[in-house]
């Protein structure tokens, strides 16, 4: 049996009660992702429905999928961090499990690193194109607009990047490694990996 080759893009699937959600993500990477060497990583904190044993039965079966299941440790920017340490891949993605980022621009956000465009590339929904879409509370929204507000302060350089027809995306230079980004978990490039964060909504909402 021919090995896989290694992965070229990590995606980082932070999860809490998502086990519903996990064989579908995988079909929807597996889609979005032809043509990349791709793999998996859900990070489960332990969750009572069973998401982590979800993620092992896939993983059984196929050996771009992976699963940490977390033991008294729990919080989303940690579950990034830990997921991102866990890979060898030069670049890494991470989206939501519960299916409302869009997956399919993916393979764009990796083009935009992948050719020196940017060296965060970040879905949002306040650009261009973008749109706040239906569900989101006020309070989320001011929340939204604030972490918005901080990464514009603390890039040096924004670009617009097409991504896709109804999905915008931002591709900033950061003004050094250890900038963050906005619209993505709290989390810090280590060094030699740049971060690909796929935020953009399912809903023509991106970000």
């Amino acid at each position: 049996m021919t090995e896989p080759a290694p992965p070229r893009l990590a995606v980082v699937i932070p999860c809490y009660n998502e086990a519903a959600n996990v064989a579908p993500m995988v079909e929807r990477l597996d889609a979005a992702l032809a043509g990349i060497a791709w793999e998996a990583i859900f990070v489960d904190d332990d969750s009572p429905d069973g998401t982590a044993a979800r993620a092992k039965a896939i993983a059984a079966r196929d050996p771009r999928i992976r699963c940490i299941r977390r033991i008294g440790r729990r919080g989303l920017a940690s579950a990034c961090v830990e997921g991102i340490l866990s890979t060898a891949a030069p670049f890494v993605a991470v989206i939501d499990g519960d299916l409302q980022h869009d997956e399919t621009i993916l393979p764009r956000m990796l083009a935009a690193l992948e050719t020196d465009q940017a060296e965060v590339v970040i879905g949002s929904r306040n650009v261009e194109g973008g749109a706040m879409g239906e569900g989101l509370s006020p309070i989320r929204r001011l929340v939204s607009d604030g972490g918005a507000a901080l990464a514009n302060a603390a890039l040096t350089e924004i670009v617009t990047v097409n991504c896709a027809s109804s999905v915008s995306s931002l591709a900033a230079r950061a003004a050094s490694p250890r900038s963050r980004g906005t619209e993505a978990p709290a989390f810090f490039a280590r060094d030699g990996v740049r971060l690909a964060s796929g935020v953009a909504s399912t809903t023509s909402a991106s970000g």
